[in-house]
């Protein structure tokens, strides 16, 4: 079945915008390697539940991605010397593909510029260098450049690849651009037989505003003699003294007297005199194709060649105007000029922005990159033996975590196997009433219902007891209604508890909580901490309290320090002891003499010079305390504990999967990787 429908790039780049948002802001996302095990072949990763599962158990480790560990990335295309680089133009089909612009290496900066013409293909011969506001006219090769960026040295080395280099966004619009305007009128065709143009001077003074006439000029004698010779062109005059210019457009011209009538006369701060230089060349007429009014009308010249049969040789843009959208231009020629091939033009209508004002779009950012380093044993990182796959995972949930508690601030006591969240919280004026078993509050402050809006979320508290629920109604200035059932009401009275407002979001669920002092969870959603969002209440028991953030370890993981769960490990630890021998890396190894499907197995990793401690991945079955047995090595280990992976199996998603060739790991050796996703 034919399809007639396609995905615009402009989407492709807000969808890869919106991960990169996504990465930076508001999910967790961690690069893991996997698979210890070398393959002979490699092979395009599956897609599939199960793989998922395998990939899983043969995880081994990964880092959290920050926010400074992504960047959206577009094609790299390093300036070369010789090279024939695309034009941009915004009408082209192809503009994707081509190479419209360039990095350019600067010291230890990587300069971008977008290539506004060519010079009808001609060879670039001089590197673009600085960075302007106004377009770089490179006189030797005739090429047209706009300065968008700078790539730092640091952000070249963090994201640069063979094919890729970063698109830093947080430039847009740093060098301010004429949004909709025409900087660049491209010359397709150079044409012949435009010979409406002159340079001279002024023979005396009485050549200037003839008859005290504003708008009347006498050229020199060797000014065409046709009557309407230059008819449509622009003139130009300098002042000698201060080097500034004025354009007027011609309306008429007398070959007999050789005076020329403009459309209005030239500045009148301009102080013209007799031997001062003027100039005449064809003007470009710019017809807008929109109902669109421009609120600034282009204006521009035809530069002529005579060394090519009076040829256009390029379009001088005076004012680029704005505001324009579709557009078409044509060089001036009176009949009377006798033009013998007609020349094409090209005017380029900047985005409506102005260049440089959306560089994700202008520059077809739909790829991001991530990458992050893996540095010998650093943190949880294990640098013996090696992996040969990697990949993305979002929003995992850790086991095993435990959490300091500043007693002080407890009330209340957390149930076992209820959800715990994360708020912050501010606190409203007045003293509020709370009657046990009434879905009722009532404040003695005006303000109470006025600060509170249907569906907040309330924590009720008289300094012993708490009650939290959402808001259900809010009847009046002084009366609010809750979200109560049969399973969850007030528990007590009191007539001046605080009412605090709080947001909330999920962090993990109780597996035990003996202690006052230590809570432990599962089902951890990391996220980062800082003062405004370490208080804790629990869903059902209305238990509050503040993460001690004081102490040196207040989250762990597995025994260790959380540290903003930035790295996780999921290798399996067995501790025992060493009983013989020297087990092989990537070896199976059993609990039992024989392997059948039901025999307890594992892939050795490593013991981290360590003999009582064993590191495995790919468990299968269940173990139980005993001898492990290398089935190659014959080596024996009888261990006394187990602890799992820092992750839940398979909680989170995999997003994205990669086979390489195998890499071997040493304490001296940091591998920084990596990834390009393509939207």
């Amino acid at each position: 079945m034919n399809t007639f429908q396609r995905v615009l790039k402009k989407q492709n780049v807000k969808f890869a915008e919106a991960f990169k948002n996504d990465v930076q802001n508001i999910a967790t996302h961690y690069l893991f390697v996997a698979n210890s095990q070398p393959v002979t072949k490699l092979q395009i990763p599956t897609d599939s539940p199960g793989n998922d599962i395998d990939v899983y158990d043969s995880m081994l480790f990964g880092n959290r991605i920050k926010p400074e560990n992504v960047s959206l990335v577009t094609r790299k295309y390093e300036w070369s010397a010789n090279t024939v680089y695309d034009k941009y133009d915004p009408n082209d089909q192809m503009l994707s593909e081509n190479q419209f612009y360039v990095m350019a290496v600067d010291g230890t900066d990587y300069n971008v510029y977008k290539c506004l013409d060519n010079n009808q293909n001609a060879q670039s011969t001089v590197q673009p260098f600085g960075k302007s506001s106004d377009i770089i006219h490179s006189v030797q090769d005739g090429y047209i450049w706009k300065y968008l960026y700078t790539i730092t040295d640091y952000m070249y080395r963090s994201f640069s690849t063979i094919d890729y280099i970063p698109v830093d966004t947080d430039q847009n619009n740093k060098e301010p651009s004429n949004p909709s305007g025409i900087e660049v009128i491209q010359v397709e065709y150079s044409g012949s037989g435009y010979s409406n143009y002159t340079i001279g001077t002024f023979e005396d003074i009485n050549s200037i505003r003839v008859g005290r006439s504003e708008n009347k000029y006498k050229l020199n004698s060797s000014a065409s003699n046709r009557n309407y010779f230059y008819n449509g062109c622009l003139m130009k005059v300098t002042d000698a003294n201060t080097n500034l210019s004025d354009y007027k457009k011609i309306v008429d011209y007398n070959g007999l007297s050789k005076v020329v009538i403009l459309e209005g006369g030239f500045d009148p701060t301009l102080d013209l005199k007799g031997s001062y230089v003027y100039e005449i060349f064809p003007s470009v007429n710019i017809q807008d194709l929109s109902d669109t009014k421009t609120t600034n009308t282009c204006l521009a010249r035809a530069i002529i060649s005579a060394n090519s049969g009076n040829s256009v040789s390029s379009i001088e843009v005076i004012d680029p105007g704005s505001n324009y959208r579709k557009v078409s231009a044509t060089v001036s020629a009176d009949p009377s000029v006798g033009v013998t091939s007609n020349c094409i033009v090209n005017p380029i209508v900047s985005p409506p922005m102005g260049h440089g004002a959306n560089l994700a779009e202008e520059l077809y950012a739909y790829r991001t990159c991530i990458t992050t380093t893996f540095s010998g044993n650093t943190g949880v990182l294990l640098s013996d033996n090696g992996y040969g796959t990697i990949g993305l995972l979002k929003e995992p949930s850790f086991a095993n975590v435990a959490v300091t508690l500043d007693p002080n601030t407890l009330i209340g006591s957390f149930l076992p196997d209820e959800n715990i969240y994360r708020y912050r919280s501010y606190t409203l004026t007045g003293n509020v009433s709370i009657q046990a078993g009434s879905s009722t509050l009532v404040s003695d402050d005006p303000s109470f219902g006025t600060s509170i809006r249907n569906s907040d979320q309330l924590i009720v508290t008289n300094g012993y007891q708490n009650f939290y629920a959402n808001v259900d109604l809010v009847i009046d200035p002084y009366t609010v209604q809750l979200v109560t059932s049969d399973a969850h009401m007030p528990s007590f009275t009191y007539s001046n508890c605080k009412v605090s407002v709080v947001q909330t979001v999920p962090f993990g669920k109780v597996s035990q909580y003996a202690l006052n002092t230590i809570l432990n969870l599962t089902d951890v959603i990391p996220n980062q901490f800082d003062s405004y969002t370490n208080q804790l209440v629990g869903e059902l028991s209305n238990c509050t309290a503040s993460i001690n953030s004081v102490s040196s370890s207040y989250i762990t993981v597995n025994g260790r320090n959380a540290y903003n769960f930035d790295q996780f490990n999921q290798i399996t630890k067995f501790v025992g002891a060493l009983n013989s021998g020297t087990f092989s890396d990537n070896e199976l190894i059993l609990q039992g003499t024989q392997l059948t499907s039901s025999t307890p197995s594992a892939v050795y990793f490593t013991s981290n010079n360590d003999s009582d401690i064993l590191y495995a991945t790919k468990l299968y079955n269940s173990f139980s305390p005993g001898v492990l047995t290398g089935m190659d090595s014959g080596a024996t280990f009888t261990y006394q504990y187990k602890y799992d992976g820092d992750l839940i199996k398979d909680s989170g998603d995999i997003l994205y999967l990669e086979n390489l060739n195998y890499i071997t790991r040493d304490p001296n050796q940091s591998e920084t990787i990596k990834i390009i996703l393509e939207f």
